[in-house]
């Protein structure tokens, strides 16, 4: 999927809204995955945002998969969001998921040391 698919992807999501066709939360979730898949994970995040909006909540796996992917762009106060928003909703973060950021956090550059810090401290 190249940049002006994507862009077609988020503006048809809103279109749908506009029209009054409701997505659930398997199109958000599928949406959101595709996004990763592609790396395109600021996308990702304005899908989430839209779901939360709509007050659907993604699978664990997507959650983990977005964090992960944010951190690897260096996108910490996103990644923070995205955990706060959980929070929030009173959905845990698996213990997987931690196990993956703290691995990703010891492999990786500084953004997964980041968040940990951030979250510990």
């Amino acid at each position: 999927m190249d940049e002006g698919k994507t862009a077609e992807a988020y503006r048809m999501l809103i279109d749908m809204q506009i029209a009054g066709c409701y997505p659930n939360t398997a199109t958000y979730r599928m949406m959101v995955d595709r996004f990763c898949k592609i790396g395109e994970f600021e996308e990702g995040l304005k899908v989430l945002n839209a779901m939360l909006m709509s007050r659907h909540f993604s699978c664990m796996e997507t959650i983990r998969c977005l964090i992960l992917g944010l951190l690897d762009k260096g996108k910490v106060d996103n990644a923070f969001f995205v955990l706060e928003e959980m929070e929030m909703r009173k959905k845990g973060f698996d213990f997987d998921s931690w196990k993956v950021v703290v691995k990703d956090s010891c492999t990786s550059d500084r953004s997964a040391s980041q968040l940990l810090d951030g979250l510990v401290f």
